[in-house]
């Protein structure tokens, strides 16, 4: 018992939870990240790891549970030069309970959807692993 106690211990400092991030590669082609924070609203980061500039990016959000406000978002970002990254909110919705939050990015003919699992706590939005 006391093994197995020592054990949860080191694994919890080796892997923190806030180091359990929502960041993903959602294209390895293209290099684009997408992080997405917890806490007040949905938070959106968007990098672009590659070598060369992408333009003209449609950001759609959506989330399949009845919301009273905040359910879609749509915006164009003109331009993400290589290493650069775009803060997109915070978006403010209102809800509760568990979610699925879709997120899609297009440009040129690349289409990418990346899913997070989240829970919505009315304006507080907590991502599960």
């Amino acid at each position: 018992m006391k093994k197995i106690f020592i054990a949860v211990i080191i694994v919890t400092l080796l892997f923190p939870i806030s180091s359990i991030s929502g960041e993903k590669t959602i294209n390895d082609l293209t290099e684009i990240t997408i992080l997405m924070n917890d806490g007040f609203g949905l938070k959106f980061e968007i990098c672009n790891e590659g070598k060369t500039s992408i333009k003209n990016i449609n950001f759609t959000h959506s989330i399949d549970i009845p919301l009273i406000f905040g359910a879609t978002t749509q915006i164009t970002i003109n331009e993400l030069s290589p290493g650069d990254c775009i803060t997109i909110g915070p978006i403010i919705i209102l809800g509760f309970g568990p979610a699925t939050i879709t997120i899609e990015i297009s440009y040129d003919n690349v289409n990418i959807n990346q899913t997070f699992k989240v829970f919505i706590l009315g304006f507080f939005v907590i991502q599960l692993i």
